[in-house]
């Protein structure tokens, strides 16, 4: 006796036990892991279809007899997660990711599963390597694969330009003074002279009596932007 049926089963399940009797017998064919008293273990890793196993028994008299059955092994769904994905910076908009096949679920960190293998997801806040995965169940089988894919994510550097001031337009020119403070800053706007060092002037005679907004736009080492105003 061999125990059977066995399957179907899932390439990617855990193996199963096979048990056979008389004990003491022997279990062998692909995937198959003999063991005792009667048990085997069959592991279905990288196998499809329907495959044979086979127990053989040999009694005191050494007569033998050998017996088989077959187990459905369904193979495990392939899935396409897309990317590689670019890094991105944490200020900027959310975007679709996209997966096949259509059907499955997208979670993770900073994700909103839409459907039909999309979903978009949203940097902001976030910092680092963000690991999201995507769930499929085959119908026909209802064998599950889950795989992921890395974002990773940069952190802006906040660009600041200080509080708003307010001066007569008969002064000489003013510094501003972005932070952080670098040539990686840049100060625009109205009677704007940028240094290059996230300094600048400002001449209130050229840019004459009113209201003026100017600029600070910092960009980091990884590209990330970010600006700032004052008045």
């Amino acid at each position: 006796s061999l125990g059977a049926p066995y399957g179907p089963i899932c390439e990617n399940a855990s193996s199963i036990t096979l048990t056979g009797s008389p004990v003491d017998g022997t279990w062998s064919g692909d995937g198959v892991i003999d063991g005792s008293l009667g048990n085997g273990t069959f592991d279905p890793t990288g196998l499809s279809g329907l495959t044979k196993v086979y127990y053989q028994f040999t009694d005191a008299n050494n007569c033998s007899s050998i017996d088989s059955t077959s187990i459905l092994v369904n193979p495990t769904p392939i899935l396409d997660l897309g990317g590689p994905y670019a890094p991105i910076c944490n200020n900027l908009p959310a975007f679709s990711v996209f997966a096949s096949p259509i059907g499955g679920n997208w979670s993770g960190i900073g994700i909103t599963n839409i459907g039909a293998g999309e979903a978009s997801f949203n940097p902001n806040g976030l910092s680092g390597d963000i690991k999201i995965y995507y769930t499929f169940t085959d119908l026909a089988t209802s064998c599950v694969n889950i795989d992921s894919t890395t974002i990773t994510v940069y952190p802006t550097t906040q660009a600041n330009a200080g509080s708003d001031i307010t001066v007569c337009e008969n002064i000489t020119p003013i510094t501003l003074i972005g932070i952080p403070t670098d040539n990686l800053g840049e100060w625009t706007g109205t009677a704007v002279s940028d240094l290059g060092t996230g300094m600048a002037t400002f001449n209130p005679s050229t840019a004459t009596a009113g209201t003026h907004e100017v600029y600070y736009t910092y960009t980091d080492i990884n590209g990330c932007v970010d600006k700032d105003t004052t008045i």
